[in-house]
């Protein structure tokens, strides 16, 4: 009976918790969705039933860094970790990127053209660019995401001379995005 009483309890403070305060309630289960037997089906669902409620579950976004899912208490954001084919060592190699070419540079992330990504971050690692272009992680650039993926596959064949001329030349400078 104790078993029954806190099962009722807990799918009461549940439905409590989804009915009232449904942008927190959905990113606890998101973020807990990862435990789960089958985690990508249980995002999936989770996902379709928030939007169903009116909750917006936006793609993830390189500017916030958060790697798990996370919400401004209004939408709920994938987290960068959330992203499958990248490993977290991967991620946080090009967030410190990110934060050593934002010191060097005096810009922050959220001033950057997508030239700037390319020639800073996109060539040390296209694959990882490749991975958060198609998750919509960098779509801050406003550049398609078919163009942002062609563009990373040229980038990868240019040369670390190459790479390092266009830096050293500011390239950025003269690009209107």
């Amino acid at each position: 009976r104790s078993h029954s009483m806190a099962y009722g309890m807990t799918g009461y403070d549940t439905a409590y918790l989804k009915s009232h305060f449904p942008v927190q309630f959905y990113t606890a289960w998101l973020a807990f969705a990862e435990d789960k037997i089958k985690p990508d089906q249980e995002v999936m669902e989770l996902v379709e039933d928030a939007r169903r409620q009116g909750v917006s579950v936006l793609p993830p976004d390189i500017r916030r860094g958060e790697m798990m899912f996370h919400s401004d208490g209004i939408d709920i954001y994938f987290g960068l970790g959330n992203i499958k084919g990248l490993g977290e060592a991967s991620l946080q190699k090009v967030l410190m990127r990110i934060k050593e070419v934002e010191e060097q540079t005096g810009k922050s992330l959220s001033q950057w053209c997508w030239l700037d990504w390319l020639i800073n971050v996109g060539s040390g690692s296209t694959s990882v660019s490749q991975r958060l272009a198609m998750s919509g992680a960098l779509d801050m650039f406003g550049i398609k995401r078919q163009q942002m993926l062609a563009e990373l596959e040229v980038a990868g064949s240019i040369t670390d001379k190459e790479w390092d001329h266009l830096r050293k030349h500011n390239a950025t400078e003269n690009y209107d995005g």
